[in-house]
């Protein structure tokens, strides 16, 4: 199963703390303020965070339940949580590889599971 999702990167401009708070995990907060272009970063998680969502269509997940993180190298990969676990075993699922990119103008992040 594939999922892939594309933003432009100018409705991430004047986001409100509420919607930020709302949507974003703490990790994903301090990461993307972090970045001289703060909105660029909260726009490629949002792409990846409803690109995992089309990916596990068979589970009804909230997009602030689905946290993505980057290792020391950059590369981004999704924090799974217990109930996401549960859905792997179901539906042998071995792990969910993502994938971000983004212009000045656009975001688009991919997510491809492994069986």
């Amino acid at each position: 199963m594939v999922g892939i999702d594309i933003e432009e990167i100018k409705r991430f401009k004047k986001l409100t703390d509420h919607f930020i708070e709302r949507i974003y995990t703490k990790n994903e907060i301090e990461y993307s303020l972090k970045k001289a272009n703060p909105h660029i970063h909260f726009d490629g998680i949002w792409c990846a965070k409803e690109a995992v969502v089309k990916c596990l269509s068979g589970l009804n997940l909230i997009v602030k339940k689905i946290e993505i993180l980057h290792k020391e190298n950059g590369q981004p990969f999704v924090k799974v949580t217990d109930e996401i676990k549960k859905y792997f075993e179901k539906e042998k699922i071995k792990n969910i590889h993502i994938s971000i990119s983004h212009t000045n103008k656009i975001a688009t992040a991919i997510a491809i599971i492994e069986k």
